[in-house]
């Protein structure tokens, strides 16, 4: 069976990058009218601009095709869902269910996560070989703590060191610290009692 080779297209992703700039923000000006009705050629002209602007920054050309398919695979899904819903009988309005304070909220929260993890991944590792704590010096790898300026021991309890040279390493074990983990139970509990006590 013969196989279908595509990684020619990764030689054109700033043109695909350049396009897609282009087209949301133009569609976001077009449908919110800033500047008045009947600009098209001034909403062009600011979409051209701010797509040149992402295309000419390889950090942000890279958070573009790193957040685009996290987006893509949560339309999918929804999608499904209530593609789904549409084949067992539930008759799915868009127009109110987009109008929902709580469906707009998780869209907000997902799109935010989506966007952390794109910048943690485009500029991350780049900031992490620029300097250290005040930017002046590059990250002392073999520091286990000792002289952290922030008095904040650098290690957790397992011994799993946050200060790398490795951006993904240090976000995980910062993630799986159990001090960490407990504050993220403590702000998951205040938000599950905010969300049922405001109903």
């Amino acid at each position: 069976m013969a196989s279908i080779d595509l990684g020619f297209f990764g030689n054109f992703s700033i043109i695909f990058t350049f396009l897609l700039v282009y087209v949301i923000v133009y569609g976001i000006l077009e449908m919110r009218k800033p500047f008045g009705a009947d600009k098209r050629n001034l909403n062009a002209l600011l979409g051209t601009a701010v797509a040149v602007l992402v295309v000419v920054s390889g950090p942000m050309v890279s958070l573009v095709n790193y957040i685009i398919p996290w987006f893509l695979i949560i339309a999918l899904i929804v999608f499904f869902i209530l593609f789904a819903l549409g084949i067992f009988g539930q008759g799915v309005d868009f127009s109110d269910l987009a109008r929902k304070k709580q469906i707009s909220t998780w869209i907000i929260v997902l799109a935010v996560v989506v966007l952390l993890f794109g910048i943690g991944n485009a500029f991350g590792q780049s900031k992490l070989e620029q300097g250290g704590w005040d930017g002046t010096e590059p990250v002392n790898t073999t520091n286990s703590g000792e002289d952290d300026p922030t008095g904040l021991k650098n290690t957790g309890t397992d011994g799993s060191s946050v200060a790398t040279s490795d951006f993904a390493t240090n976000v995980v074990n910062t993630l799986f610290n159990p001090k960490v983990l407990g504050l993220m139970l403590i702000l998951l509990v205040a938000v599950f009692a905010m969300f049922f006590l405001s109903d």
